[in-house]
C-alpha cells in the first residue's frame, strides 16, 4: 500500500504541476460578473490568481493507464468531471456545463485553490491520494473533496451569509487527521 500511494502521489504532483504549466498562459481571469459574488467569501489574492480553461473534456493522467494494465480497477474516471483544479487553474469540461451549476462549481473549485494555497502541491496531493485510498477510492469520501463540498454546499444554501472560505478551509485542515 505504502509503495503505490508513494508512486501515485509522485505522478498525481508531476501531473498537476505539468497540467498547471501547460494551462496557465491559455487560462483566463475570473470575470467581473464571477468575482463580484464570490469576493465575499474569498479574498482578492485568491480571485486574482484563478485562471479558468475550457476544454472539451478532462483527460485521464497517462499514470492511470499504468495502473489499469496492473489489474488494479478504478472507479474514477476524469473524462466524466466537469472541473478539476491544477494548483489555481481551473480546466472546465465545456459540454458538461450547465449554467445554473457555474457559480457553486466556480466556488467548490476556488477553495481547492486555496487548499493548494495553504498546503503546497505536494502536501494536497499526499492529502487527496491518501484521502482516495483510505476512503475505497470512493472520490466523493475524499476528505478535501468532503470539505470543498460542504463549503459550496453552505454557500450554495446562504449566498448572503459571507464567511472567509480561506479561514473556513484553514480550520478544516486542522481538524484532520491524515497519515
Amino acid at each position: 500500500m505504502k509503495e503505490m500511494m508513494d508512486y501515485l502521489i509522485g505522478e498525481a504532483e508531476a501531473w498537476v504541476v505539468h497540467e498547471h504549466n501547460h494551462l496557465w498562459d491559455t487560462g483566463k481571469p475570473l470575470a467581473q460578473n464571477d468575482i463580484i459574488p464570490l469576493e465575499k467569501f474569498f479574498n482578492s489574492n485568491t480571485l486574482d490568481q484563478v485562471r479558468i480553461v475550457y476544454v472539451d473534456q478532462i483527460e485521464n493522467p497517462p499514470f492511470i493507464k499504468g495502473l489499469l494494465d496492473k489489474g488494479i480497477t478504478l472507479s474514477l474516471n476524469f473524462n466524466q468531471v466537469t472541473a478539476i483544479t491544477f494548483i489555481n487553474t481551473v480546466v472546465i469540461a465545456s459540454p458538461k456545463l450547465k449554467q445554473e451549476i457555474w457559480l457553486p462549481l466556480l466556488f467548490h473549485e476556488c477553495v481547492h485553490v486555496v487548499q493548494y494555497q495553504l498546503l503546497g502541491t505536494r502536501r494536497f496531493m499526499e492529502l487527496y491520494i491518501y484521502g482516495w485510498l483510505s476512503q475505497g477510492m470512493d472520490y466523493y469520501k475524499i476528505p478535501l473533496e468532503v470539505d470543498a463540498a460542504n463549503l459550496h454546499k453552505r454557500f450554495e444554501a446562504h449566498p448572503d451569509n459571507f464567511f472567509s472560505a480561506e479561514r473556513e478551509v484553514m480550520e478544516q485542515l486542522k481538524n484532520h487527521t491524515y497519515a
